[in-house]
């Protein structure tokens, strides 16, 4: 009953697709997003997805998402290939409530995170949801709606 909830949210927020480096997804209208990729990397940066204004730490990197807001990198591997079961699910799990530190990488911020990757047409796609204090029912339903509709173009 909660999922039915938490998508008649997000569902009532709005989305607007973005197309990207042969990946495409619906992010909620308001939030904020950056293209660039950060130089060579590996994994490389495809673009980051923000509720709220895209900062930079003062090493350059991306800074931790503010009290209530969400950050989702997304990223491709191209050498190191990550492990596990790389099957892209219907529905990915975002833990909440169970994150764990992500060393910062390829720009990316540094704080406590929920990691996920999956292979679709030979290429390893992955994103790392960056979650702040605090972050409400409708954002993070609007979140799981975002991840949930990355595929590749």
């Amino acid at each position: 009953m909660v999922e039915v909830v938490a998508l008649i949210v997000a569902l009532a927020i709005g989305f607007t697709p973005i197309h990207t480096h042969g990946v495409t997804l619906d992010m909620p209208v308001g939030w904020h997003v950056a293209h660039d990729a950060h130089g060579y990397c590996d994994p490389q940066r495809l673009l980051v997805v923000s509720s709220g204004p895209i900062r930079h730490a003062k090493n350059g990197n991306i800074a931790a998402p503010a009290r209530g807001d969400v950050i989702v990198a997304v990223l491709e591997d191209h050498a190191f290939k990550p492990a596990g079961d790389l099957r892209r699910p219907s529905h990915f799990a975002i833990r909440w409530n169970s994150t764990r530190e992500i060393a910062p990488c390829c720009g990316t911020p540094d704080g406590p995170a929920s990691m996920h990757w999956f292979k679709q047409d030979g290429r390893y796609i992955g994103f790392i949801v960056y979650i702040g204090r605090g972050v409400p029912a409708a954002r993070r339903a609007a979140t799981e709606h975002m991840v949930d509709s990355l595929w590749l173009a």
